[in-house]
């Protein structure tokens, strides 16, 4: 098996235009099975206020309502602005001991006009790794050797 296929994708938010003063919560992820994550966050246009809240938070339960922020997954002094158009913003994590099952990711814009944003997961140190395209998350894939 080729390395690059011990992995899984997974959508946190699709492309979205995020309305000036809106909030956006993207789907939960379960993280079963794998032992460290790498959310990235994408942006297009970024209003000129900028981006208010851009946190990853993590719960026990699906919709289990206890959702807590993982400590230092938010980005708090380097909030993405109007000079980041177009940039990735990303936080890498270990998963296991001490970390709660499911993701999710917060997004808060500016009170002005909209931000263009999408956001993904990647899941890497699979217990079982994933075999089929679907296992890991895609649609398609195409591999060349």
């Amino acid at each position: 098996m080729i390395e690059a296929q011990k992995y899984k994708f997974s959508r946190l938010l699709a492309p979205i235009s995020l309305a000036g003063g809106a909030s956006a919560t993207s789907i939960i992820v379960d993280t079963l099975g794998f032992s460290y994550a790498d959310v990235v966050v994408f942006f297009g246009d970024i209003n000129a206020s900028g981006v208010t809240v851009l946190k990853i938070q993590e719960d026990d339960a699906v919709g289990g309502g206890s959702a807590t922020d993982i400590p230092g997954a938010t980005f708090a002094g380097a909030l993405p602005v109007n000079a980041d158009d177009n940039g990735a913003f990303s936080v890498k994590f270990p998963l296991g001991a001490g970390r709660k099952r499911y993701l999710k990711l917060v997004l808060t814009n500016a009170a002005t006009n909209p931000t263009l944003a999408s956001a993904f997961v990647l899941l890497h140190r699979a217990d079982e790794v994933p075999n089929t395209i679907a296992e890991r998350g895609l649609a398609d894939e195409i591999i060349l050797s």
